[in-house]
Order: structure tokens, then sequence, then C-alpha cells
């Protein structure tokens, strides 16, 4: 990346010279389509060995979600949906290697109706949609409940995300629900 932006500021000091600007366009539309196609090459790559890892390791998964690791784009960290949980790995893209990179997670989503109503309030429109791996953590407190929501690409238990957000619901908001309503949405 610091390679592309020094090239792109020797060109814009050097002034325009004919056919320079168009040439800089292209040859960073090339390398833009080539990093994608790597890009996507790469999680299909730690999908694969991840897939391949827990079926050797005898554990059931639904769903493997690769995320990039941040300032290495020869590592993933794959998010294994499980039943009830979400597992960890992280997978070398070079050599192949694949190993557990964090503590489990509990699903959470056991509490239905208190989590939908915590999801039904309209100001967490956006947090419902946005979700796509989410994580919930289930609190009585004195007349309501307290419902932290983590969307599990972005947040891990003990650090405040941005894909985390505490919500407080009260009994008649859970009431509200109704019985039977209550379906947490999962990936």
């Amino acid at each position: 990346w610091l390679a592309g932006v020094a090239g792109l500021l020797v060109a814009r000091l050097a002034g325009p010279r004919a056919g320079t600007v168009e040439r800089v366009a292209r040859a960073c539309f090339m390398l833009l389509v080539a990093y994608i196609a790597l890009m996507t090459a790469g999680s299909w790559r730690a999908r694969t060995l991840a897939a391949a890892w827990l079926d050797e390791h005898g554990v059931a998964w639904e769903q493997l979600v690769p995320n990039p690791v941040a300032a290495n784009s020869f590592a993933r960290e794959v998010i294994v949906v499980r039943d009830d949980r979400y597992a960890f790995l992280r997978v070398g893209l070079l050599g192949g290697d694949v190993g557990v990179s964090a503590p489990e997670v509990a699903r959470g989503d056991d509490a239905t109706r208190v989590i939908a109503a915590a999801l039904a309030r309209q100001e967490h429109a956006g947090l419902r949609n946005w979700l796509r791996l989410p994580a919930y953590e289930v609190y009585r407190e004195a007349g309501g409940w307290r419902v932290v929501v983590r969307d599990m690409r972005y947040a891990r238990l003990g650090r405040r995300a941005p894909g985390e957000a505490d919500i407080v619901v009260s009994d008649a908001d859970v009431a509200a629900i109704g019985p039977g309503t209550a379906d947490v949405p999962r990936p």
C-alpha cells in the first residue's frame, strides 16, 4: 500500500504528461483486480484448510467465515459457527498450518424472548439488519434485562468494539413479544 501511495504521489508531483494519467489509472485498476482475486483465493484456501482440520479433529460445524488478519495478507482467522457456540481458528495460507486462535464463545441465543425484545427496539433496527454472527449475553436486572449483543466478526468478550451493543429491556417489553414469537436470527 505504501509503495502504491508513493507511486501516485511521485506521478502527481511530476505533473501531467500525455498518457501518464491513463497509464497510472490502468495500473491501479489492474492492481486492484489482482488484490481482490488474491484475497478471494486466500479466503477460499483458509476455508478449505479449516474444514479439513475440523473434520480431522471430529469437530462438527455449520459454517466457516474466514476474515483477514490485520497487517498479514498470508493468514486468516476463520470463525467456526457451531450449533451453540463460535470457535476461532488461525490459518496460515502459505504453510497450511491451522490452530485455535481464541477461546470458544457461546452464542447465547437460548433466552430468545428477551433477545427478541431487545432487537425489536426501533433504535436498534440498524444493528438487527447488520448482525451476521451474533452472540448474546443476557443478564437479569431489577425490573428487566440487560442484553449484550456482539457480532463475532468484530467483537470478542472482554473488549469493547464497534460490533457490540448493550441493550436494556423491561419485563413489559419482553411480555409484549408474546410467547412463541421469539426466534433469534441465526447466521
